[in-house]
C-alpha cells in the first residue's frame, strides 16, 4: 500500500474515532443532566400543572431563579456540588409553592373561573391591555396572600375578577361584532349618512340591539350572532348604495335611467323564470307578481316530482330489500345443504359403539361412547387413539370453525372434584388433538369442563352414570372453506 493511501486511511480512522468520542461525550452529558435534573423537572411540571406560576408567583419565581442558575452552571461545566445545591433550593421552593396552592385555589376560585372564561374568549389576544391589567392585579393579590395578607389578597382578587370579566365581555363583542363595527365606521367615514341613511341606521340598530342582548346574557350568543350578521350585511349594503348613488350623480343619470336599468334587470329574471314579454306599464310590482306566481308553480311542480321520485325510490328500495332477502335465503339454503352433506360424511365415519353423532342447530356434536378414562384419571389411554384419529379426521372436514372439547362426569364425588376432573380430561383430549393435527390453527380448539352440571341421563343407575361420564367434541359450524 502506498504511503499516501496509508495517510488517508489514518486520517479517516482518526476522524471516526473523534466522532465516536464526541458522540460518547454528548450521551454522557445527557445522562448526567438527566440524573441531576430528572426529579426536579418532574416537580416543576407538577407545579406548573397546578398553576403555581399564577397562584404563588413569588415562591415559584424563587424556585425558577435557582433552577436557572443550576442550568447555566451545568452548561458551563461548573462543580456538580454547586449545581446540586441550587437544585435543592429550587426543589424546596417548588414544593413550598405546591403546598400553598390549595389555599390560593380556595381564595381565588372566582378569579380563576373568570380568568379561564377570558382566555376562552381570546381576551389575551383581542383585549391585551385589559388582560394585562387583570393579570397584574391577580399577581399582586397572589403575592399578598403569600405574604400572609389575606384581606388585601381578597380585595385584589375581586378587582382582578372584574377586570377579567370585562376583558372577556369585550373580547366576545370583538369576536361577534368586530367586523360589523369596522364596516359601520367605514360607512360613517364615507359619509354614507347623506346617501343611504336608512340602511346605515338599520345596521346601527342591529348592532346596538345585539350588544344589549349580549350584555344581558354573555353566554347565550345565538341571537346576538344573528344580529351581528344583519348589522354587517346592512353596513356592506349601505356602502354599496353610497358608491352606486354617487356614481349616478357622476354619470348624470336621471331617475328615468335608474328605473329603466331596474326594468332591464327584472326582464332578465323574468326570462329565466319563463315569464315571456314582461310589461312594465303598470310598474315593477306587476312583473314581480308574475315572477312570484311562476316561481310558486315551478316549486309545486318540483315538490310533486320530488314526491314521485321518493315514492319510486321507496319501491326500488323495497324491491332491492326483497332481492337481498332472496339472495340471503338462497345462500343460507346452499350453506345448509353443504353442512348437511358434510354432517352425513362425519355420521358415517363412526359406528354406534364408537360415537353418537347428531346436529344441534348448526353445530355438530360427536358424543364419544367408546372413549373411557380410568377412574379418577385424565390420562388418554392408547385404546382411545383410534377413536381420536377419527375425531381428528372429522374436525378436518370443517377446518375454519371453532371446536369445543367438553368434559362431563357423573355425580359421584364432590362437585369441586368433578369440575376439576372434567376440565383436566377435556384439556387432555384437546392436547392430544392439537399435537396430532399439524398445520391446524390450535387457537380454534378450546376445552371446557362442566363436571356433573349437564347430565344426559339419571345418576341413580349405573347405566345412567356411565352415560353422564363422557367427552363431547362440538364443531361450531359458522363458515365453510371454499
Amino acid at each position: 500500500m502506498k504511503t499516501e493511501n496509508l495517510r488517508e486511511l489514518f486520517k479517516s480512522m482518526a476522524m471516526v474515532m473523534l466522532l465516536v468520542l464526541l458522540s460518547a461525550g454528548v450521551i454522557m452529558a445527557q445522562d448526567t443532566r438527566s440524573s441531576l435534573f430528572g426529579a426536579i423537572d418532574q416537580t416543576m411540571e407538577t407545579a406548573l400543572e397546578k398553576k403555581a406560576d399564577v397562584l404563588t408567583p413569588k415562591t415559584y419565581q424563587k424556585a425558577m431563579q435557582h433552577y436557572d442558575k443550576a442550568s447555566k452552571a451545568f452548561e458551563k461545566g461548573d462543580d456538580l456540588s454547586d449545581i446540586r445545591e441550587e437544585l435543592e433550593e429550587a426543589e424546596k421552593y417548588f414544593n413550598e409553592s405546591i403546598k400553598n396552592i390549595d389555599l390560593a385555589n380556595v381564595m381565588f376560585s372566582e378569579t380563576l373561573d373568570a380568568r379561564g372564561d377570558a382566555l376562552k374568549a381570546g381576551a389575551d389576544q383581542h383585549q391585551k391591555d385589559l388582560w394585562d391589567d387583570a393579570e397584574k392585579e391577580f399577581r399582586d393579590a397572589a403575592e399578598d396572600l403569600e405574604g400572609g395578607d389575606s384581606d388585601d389578597a381578597k380585595e385584589g382578587g375581586q378587582r382582578a375578577t372584574e377586570l377579567y370579566r370585562k376583558a372577556e365581555m369585550e373580547a366576545i363583542e370583538t369576536n361577534l361584532f368586530g367586523s360589523a363595527n369596522t364596516l359601520i365606521e367605514q360607512a360613517e367615514d364615507a359619509k354614507v349618512k347623506k346617501t343611504a341613511p336608512k340602511t346605515l341606521e338599520s345596521a346601527k340598530e342591529n348592532y346596538k340591539t345585539g350588544i344589549e342582548m349580549l350584555e344581558g346574557s354573555r353566554y347565550d350568543t345565538e341571537q346576538a350572532r344573528e344580529l351581528a350578521q344583519k348589522a354587517e350585511y346592512e353596513a356592506r349594503h349601505a356602502l354599496y348604495l353610497n358608491t352606486y348613488i354617487r356614481s349616478l350623480k357622476d354619470e348624470k343619470k336621471t331617475m328615468e335611467d335608474v328605473i329603466l336599468d331596474s326594468e332591464d334587470n327584472m326582464r332578465k329574471v323574468a326570462g329565466a323564470m319563463g315569464v315571456e314579454s314582461p310589461e312594465f306599464d303598470q310598474g315593477l310590482g306587476t312583473v314581480a307578481d308574475n315572477i312570484t306566481e311562476r316561481s310558486a308553480s315551478m316549486r309545486d311542480s318540483l315538490n310533486q316530482v320530488t314526491s314521485e321520485l321518493e315514492a319510486t325510490e321507496g319501491k326500488v328500495s323495497e324491491m332491492e330489500g326483497r332481492l337481498s332477502e332472496m339472495s340471503s335465503l338462497e345462500s343460507e339454503l346452499a350453506f345448509d345443504k353443504e353442512v348437511e352433506e358434510k354432517y352425513n360424511q362425519i355420521f358415517n365415519m363412526f359406528d354406534a359403539s364408537q360415537a353418537e353423532v347428531f346436529r344441534q342447530g348448526k353445530d355438530i356434536i360427536m358424543r364419544m361412547k367408546g372413549f373411557a378414562f380410568d377412574v379418577g384419571s385424565s390420562e388418554v389411554k392408547p385404546s382411545n387413539y383410534t377413536l381420536l384419529s377419527d375425531v381428528r379426521r372429522a374436525i378436518e372436514i370443517f377446518p375454519d370453525n371453532k371446536i369445543i372439547v367438553e368434559g362431563h362426569t357423573d355425580s359421584s364425588g364432590s362437585e369441586a372434584t368433578n369440575m376439576k376432573l372434567s376440565q383436566e380430561r377435556a384439556d387432555a383430549v384437546r392436547e392430544y388433538l392439537v399435537e396430532n393435527m399439524q398445520g391446524y390453527d390450535k387457537e380454534r380448539i378450546k376445552a371446557e369442563g362442566f363436571g356433573e352440571n349437564r347430565p344426559i341421563s339419571s345418576n341413580k343407575t349405573n347405566e345412567g352414570r356411565a352415560e353422564n361420564r363422557r367427552i363431547d367434541v362440538i364443531i361450531k359450524v359458522e363458515n365453510m372453506q371454499k
